[in-house]
Order: C-alpha cells, then sequence, then structure tokens
C-alpha cells in the first residue's frame, strides 16, 4: 500500500522539463547538434499564418539562417489551422543530430481583424501534440536518434496576440516528458 501512494506523490509533483533561457537560439541548438557528448537532435516550434506569408521577427531570423525553412512553408499546398509542417534544416553528419523547424499553423490571420489575436489557441494545441507524436516517432524508427530536445522561442505572444500565461500551461501540459527550452530574446 505504501509504495503505491509514494508512487502517487511522485506523479503529483512531477518536475517539468522547462527552461527559460536568455540565450540566442539559433547558438544554442548549433552547439545541441555538433556536441558529440550532450548533443541531441533539436526541433524548433513557432508560430506560422495560414495565409502563406512567413512574417514576424523570428521567422526572418530563421530565414536569414535557414532559408529552406520558408521555402518549405511555402510550398504547403494547405496551410490549414491545425497542421504542423516538419523540415530538417541541419544535419552533424559526424554525430547524427538534427535541427527540425516545426510551422505551426495556428494564426488565423485571415479572420484576424475582427479578433484581438491572430493566435488560435485550439490550432496550437493540435499543433503541439503533433510535436508531441514527431518526437516520440523520431525516438522510435530511428535507432540512431537517442535524445530529442525542444528548444523554441517564446511563440505566440507579440503580433500574435496570445498570452504567455496560458502558453506556457500548454507548454507544461503538452510536453511533460520532454525536455524543452524557451528563449526570450
Amino acid at each position: 500500500m505504501e509504495k503505491n501512494s509514494q508512487m502517487k506523490i511522485k506523479r503529483k509533483n512531477h518536475i517539468n522539463n522547462l527552461v527559460i533561457s536568455n540565450q540566442n537560439i539559433f547558438a544554442a541548438i548549433q552547439e545541441r547538434i555538433t556536441s558529440k557528448q550532450l548533443g541531441c537532435t533539436v526541433i524548433v516550434p513557432h508560430c506560422c499564418n495560414n495565409n502563406d506569408v512567413f512574417s514576424g521577427l523570428f521567422a526572418k531570423e530563421i530565414n536569414l539562417r535557414y532559408p529552406i525553412v520558408e521555402g518549405n512553408f511555402h510550398m504547403l499546398q494547405v496551410a490549414s489551422l491545425g497542421k504542423t509542417q516538419f523540415v530538417k534544416a541541419d544535419q552533424n553528419k559526424e554525430y547524427g543530430h538534427q535541427i527540425i523547424f516545426a510551422n505551426m499553423i495556428c494564426q488565423d490571420k485571415i479572420d484576424a481583424q475582427k479578433k484581438s489575436r491572430s493566435l488560435n489557441y485550439a490550432a496550437l494545441c493540435f499543433c503541439m501534440n503533433r510535436i508531441k507524436y514527431y518526437v516520440n516517432e523520431l525516438l522510435i524508427s530511428d535507432n540512431e536518434i537517442t535524445k530529442v530536445e525542444i528548444h523554441a522561442p517564446k511563440f505566440g505572444i507579440g503580433s500574435a496576440g496570445g498570452d504567455w500565461k496560458i502558453i506556457k500551461q500548454l507548454i507544461d501540459d503538452s510536453w511533460p516528458s520532454i525536455s524543452t527550452f524557451v528563449y526570450s530574446r
């Protein structure tokens, strides 16, 4: 009996793997794929809109470093809310670690004038759930990949109009067993 109650306590007091960092996200993800001992494959989720415009401060930074991400975004036949597009942007040939961007279509720019925010929380939840399953697929299907982390900007706020307190709770709920790093700059 006592053993079961201890297990419940451990689950109840689960420590989330979320770290907020002031480091530059692009330097951090390059460091993760080039490290032999501590390296890993990195998923970089960010919010995109549904009107085929790759815009925003973070999108511009992505395009400067990894133009393939925007190129693939524009090749989407249907950029419907809730869709997540995964784009392999870089790979360390020696260790096999990858940088994979997750273009989360969760901003409804078509109806943005009618609302105070373009972020659609339902679509964001769907995209975040797809990322969780994608991480699991990577770990199961590829024997070379032994560790996957999520490294993300503070997505969904700014021009998208989302509330960081809500988004942080969605991260806690969606990715509790995945090491997640969020960058504030």
